[in-house]
């Protein structure tokens, strides 16, 4: 920037100030407002933005002062104000030379921490303009927090009540149970064990900083929500924090729900996190059941993502490049690079392999070639054979096989892009053709009019005044919402009376399928809307500095519990339809 312009961020602050001083006679603040503009002009971008947090609290002590801190007009001047801050930023990285961000890499530790905080602060509210300013503000932020080994102020958590014993061990962390000081919440803080001296350390710390940053951006129902990073241990130790997932891995989980647990939903939820990582340019990089968790809603979230690099640091002395652990599920690329032409490097197409893999897992409970140890299963990947066709105890079915086997392709060319696999894994699945339920016994006395209690409740017209009437003034996607929730409500009425015998074989095969069939196409619709709702959600958070919630915040959580018991609903069908089927001897 010009050496010769004086910078002052504040401007529509003070001018606001000033009137104010000049209207009501305040001459002791207009003194104070005085003494601060002589002593915060500047002619260096860095220096201004470092000194801007402490501004702006001088600033705002006068406001509180003259009784402004409420009013709409000192809102607008410091939201101008802030947005200034932002045009500063961009200054930084648009800017043709580039001594501006030298001297932002060259701050002592404590002005680097006050540099970091108004980028993050900026980012965290929404102030930038552009996408492309958001991607770069993230990567000067990185450089910073690489060159000064500091991180934002605003990731780093205050917990409590932490375990004295480790929870889980990993190959390369050890995650203990914690508990958030703000919201009482359980988490999980890991702490990534370190092996390496000296200037190897120093490497492993930078990328893990790294990694914490970029998984701080990230937001999806599927991929594991990151928290922080724990304020205590901070910076002789990195603890990452994120929610904590009571049912634990998805392995841990499928034997304890059995046959309630839905291996096909969960394989969705997998592709479309993943999906999500590799439209954001991140390969997962380990992907195995044991680095996929289940939230409280029983959906899955996938986790460690992008640390895979850290490991290979912290194992490169002790072992080889195919990390002990994760051979069962690495592509042949990876087993044996030289044939390949190439290096170890993991991509989106090794991910996709290692997806084939978890598929298998998640129906037998073991990765492929898990009979042999791992020299062997090596040497077997390598030569291009594979796993069998799974059948016990779940069998998979022939869509899903052959979508595995493409998966399996031994040349990364031929496997299938990540977008063609998460439109093939749909859940629920299309509609079927539905085999009618065997006949139950007769109908016994103390029917309803209408011939069975589910009737009863369609011929109610109060039933579904508020659910599957929408008028055309109700947003889109509040209608989808509120008529999800109504059929879900509907079929699970259905589903839920006191015996089997108040169903007659009219309603099991006419209205509950009728209903089935429209809980699928509403989960179809709310599913595809989920990503954009949080994105919405987020954006509206950031524009509104009020506690109340937004109307995005709002519909992302009909949205969400909308879904949610949808879910629950078709697994009950279909554990109703499964007994069914069963008790009659039709297999």
């Amino acid at each position: 920037m010009n050496g010769h312009v004086q910078i002052s961020v504040y401007q529509s602050l003070v001018s606001l100030l000033q009137d104010v001083c000049r209207t009501r006679a305040q001459d002791a603040a207009a003194k104070e407002l005085n003494d601060y503009i002589l002593s915060t002009t500047t002619d260096n971008a860095i220096d201004a933005l470092v000194e801007s947090q402490a501004h702006q609290h001088t600033l705002t002590e006068i406001s509180t002062n003259l009784r402004l801190a409420n009013d709409p007009q000192f809102r607008a001047a410091l939201r101008a104000d802030k947005e200034r801050i932002a045009t500063l930023i961009v200054s930084i990285f648009d800017s043709s030379s580039s001594s501006d961000e030298e001297h932002a890499l060259h701050l002592k530790r404590d002005r680097g921490q006050l540099f970091i905080d108004v980028v993050q602060d900026t980012l965290d509210e929404g102030l930038f303009s552009k996408w492309g300013h958001n991607q770069k503000a993230r990567r000067l932020i990185r450089k910073v927090v690489e060159a000064c080994d500091i991180f934002p102020s605003s990731l780093l958590i205050d917990l409590t009540q932490r375990e004295e014993h480790v929870s889980f061990a990993g190959g390369y962390a050890d995650v203990y149970r914690a508990c958030e000081c703000k919201s009482r919440k359980l988490v999980a803080v890991k702490f990534m064990r370190r092996f390496l001296p000296g200037s190897d350390l120093r490497n492993s710390r930078l990328r893990f900083f790294r990694e914490a940053l970029g998984w701080k951006d990230l937001h999806h129902p599927y991929v594991l929500p990151f928290l922080g990073m724990d304020r205590a241990s901070f910076p002789s130790d990195i603890g990452l924090v994120s929610p904590w997932m009571e049912n634990g891995t998805v392995l841990a989980y499928l034997p304890d729900y059995g046959q309630a647990a839905n291996v096909d939903k969960l394989l969705y939820e997998i592709i479309q996190g993943l999906e999500y990582l590799h439209s954001r340019n991140i390969v997962h990089g380990d992907l195995r059941g044991s680095n996929i968790l289940v939230n409280e809603h029983f959906s899955a979230c996938l986790a460690d993502f992008g640390l895979s690099t850290f490991s290979d640091l912290n194992t490169a002395s002790t072992t080889s490049t195919t990390r002990r652990g994760s051979l069962y599920w690495m592509a042949p690329e990876l087993l044996d690079p030289d044939q390949f032409g190439g290096g170890f490097v993991r991509t989106s197409a090794t991910d996709i392999y290692a997806f084939g893999c978890v598929c298998f897992e998640l129906y037998t409970g073991k990765p492929p070639f898990s009979e042999f140890s791992e020299p062997a299963a090596l040497i077997q990947v390598i030569n291009g054979e594979r796993a069998a066709r799974p059948c016990l105890p779940r069998p998979m079915s022939d869509d899903l096989w052959q979508l595995v086997k493409s998966m399996w392709a031994h040349s990364l060319a031929r496997r299938p892009p990540t977008r063609v696999v998460a439109e093939k894994l749909l859940w629920p699945a299309p509609p079927r053709n539905i085999r009618p339920l065997p006949p139950l016994p007769d109908t016994p006395p103390n029917r309803s009019p209408s011939g069975s209690p589910l009737l009863s409740i369609l011929e109610d017209p109060g039933v579904l005044d508020d659910v599957i009437s929408p008028e055309e003034d109700f947003r889109r996607l509040s209608i989808e919402c509120k008529l999800g929730a109504g059929n879900a409500r509907i079929l699970m009425a259905a589903l839920s009376v006191p015996s089997p015998e108040q169903l007659d074989d009219a309603v099991i095969v006419g209205t509950t399928q009728e209903f089935y069939q429209k809980c699928i196409t509403s989960q179809e619709v709310l599913s595809t809307q989920i990503e954009w709702a949080f994105a919405a959600a987020e954006r509206s958070r950031a524009e509104d500095t009020s506690s109340e919630s937004t109307s995005h915040e709002l519909l992302l959580a009909d949205l969400l519990a909308s879904n949610q018991q949808l879910t629950e609903t078709l697994r009950s069908y279909d554990e109703l339809e499964r007994m069914a089927f069963k008790n009659a001897g039709i297999h």
